[in-house]
């Protein structure tokens, strides 16, 4: 039967998730909390791992409540220190960490919205712990939790083992639906799986 794996919240556009074990809707259908502040350099671009390698050495930990962010860079070569700041309140002192980091003005901004990558479907991400595996299964070497920190999904679905017997195809379908009522998010999932000899 799926069921619900793991909600990851990525409170800064593209560092590290913060796993939570439940999540509110935000005011935009995305997650609480969730790409809530994001970097810009001084062009207006946004700065991203796609864009800036760089960003990939970042590690981002968060506080239980998620009311604080440290930020470290392990291995720097330039020993740029690990620094803790208020979240989401402290972007302007964030922003500088981020400028001596990237050795450019950096901006970060907040907007309780959150920064989607789609903004005509900013709602939760979802993915099957299946597909990850399949991924890894791709890529010799990458485990299960690059893949997740790669795809930085929100909602990951993982279903019960299924054991095929020899010479047994199986068709699995799995259909979703997600209706948002107020702050709520209903996810209600039909799995059916049928053997054909």
């Amino acid at each position: 039967m799926p069921r619900l794996a793991n909600i990851r919240l990525h409170p800064i556009k593209a560092l590290d998730p913060v796993p939570v074990n439940e999540a509110r809707i935000g005011p935009n259908g995305g997650l609480e909390l969730d790409r809530v502040w994001a970097l810009y350099s001084a062009d207006g671009r946004w700065v991203n791992a796609k864009r800036t390698a760089a960003m990939h050495l970042i590690r981002a930990s968060y506080a239980p409540d998620i009311s604080s962010v440290t930020l470290t860079v392990p291995g720097d070569r330039r020993k740029i220190p690990a620094m803790s700041f208020a979240f989401p309140g402290d972007a302007e002192s964030a922003a500088e960490w981020f400028s001596m980091y990237f050795e450019q003005a950096i901006q970060v901004r907040y907007t309780r919205e959150g920064f989607p990558d789609d903004g005509l479907a900013p709602g939760p991400t979802i993915v099957s712990t299946a597909s990850l595996q399949a991924v890894c299964e791709w890529f010799p070497g990458m485990t299960l939790d690059e893949a997740r920190r790669r795809f930085r999904t929100t909602l990951e679905i993982d279903a019960t083992e299924v054991r095929p017997g020899p010479g047994t195809r199986l068709d699995i379908t799995l259909v979703a639906l997600l209706l948002l009522l107020g702050s709520i998010l209903f996810v209600y999932l039909v799995y059916t799986v049928t053997s054909r000899l």
